[in-house]
């Protein structure tokens, strides 16, 4: 794919405008994203559509999901980029779609995380795979393999590593049910409906750390397998230094 077309993504307005015409396509064969995760998450939502990769460059803080490039002359560097003069290790990782009350709000890149707040226990009903439960907890994250595995890390929930057999994880802080024991890690967590049962507490849903609505009784969400997106790297082996090895697959 010789001298492919590119779309730039970024929130500097000052950087975008500086940008050649030619890196702003509308029918790319590439997304390339600069700035921070966050502005890495942003464009894969906002451009999911388009069924290309993605590829960013670092300009922010953690860049878990960004590369690292030395060129200051942001043109030069994009013209390198479509010239394919970089070895680019491509990984294919799965999305999430959820619903609020049978209505599509939007795509998950990372997590979506019901519950805001250590101080108040919602009860909820939890069906997923051939399973219902009934969960009293602060939260419930979900995460995608891409997603915040560290919050599982330190909850001790369920990291189930493989794509193969689930699209995310599902984890509870501070409640009446361990999800680590129910479970299956074989067969993983691919469709879940979660619903409100009380009104005595406000419930926040955050997406990807976007806030996107407020839960009332007999709400529900529903989480259910996305698309797969395909994320470029030039040191792809830090990448899985930084996350764990086998989140995604090439």
């Amino acid at each position: 794919m010789s001298n492919f077309k590119i779309k730039v993504f970024t929130f500097d307005q000052k950087l975008y405008n500086n940008i050649d015409e030619k890196f702003k396509s509308n029918e790319p064969d590439l997304v390339v994203s600069i700035g921070g995760d966050g502005t890495f998450i942003n464009s894969v939502r906002e451009n999911i559509d388009l069924d290309v990769p993605f590829y960013g460059v670092a300009g922010g803080t953690l860049n878990f999901l960004m590369n690292q490039h030395d060129c200051t002359d942001i043109n030069k560097l994009l013209e390198s980029i479509s010239n394919e003069e970089f070895k680019i290790t491509y990984v294919k990782t799965p999305t999430l779609k959820f619903f609020h009350n049978d209505k599509f709000i939007g795509n998950i890149v990372n997590e979506i995380v019901i519950g805001d707040s250590l101080r108040y226990y919602p009860t909820f009903n939890i069906k997923y795979n051939d399973k219902e439960i009934e969960l009293k907890g602060s939260f419930i994250s979900m995460a995608t393999p891409l997603g915040s595995t560290g919050l599982n890390r330190n909850i001790k929930g369920t990291l189930i590593p493989s794509i193969k057999y689930s699209l995310y994880s599902l984890v509870s802080l501070a409640s009446n049910k361990d999800l680590n024991s129910v479970v299956d890690e074989t067969k993983g967590v691919n469709n879940t409906i979660i619903k409100k049962l009380d009104d005595r507490y406000e419930t926040v849903v955050i997406v990807d750390n976007q806030k996107k609505l407020f839960l009332e009784k007999n709400d529900e969400i529903k989480v259910t397998t996305g698309k797969f997106i395909t994320i470029g790297f030039l040191n792809y082996e830090e990448f899985v230094i930084k996350r764990i090895s086998e989140i995604i697959e090439k």
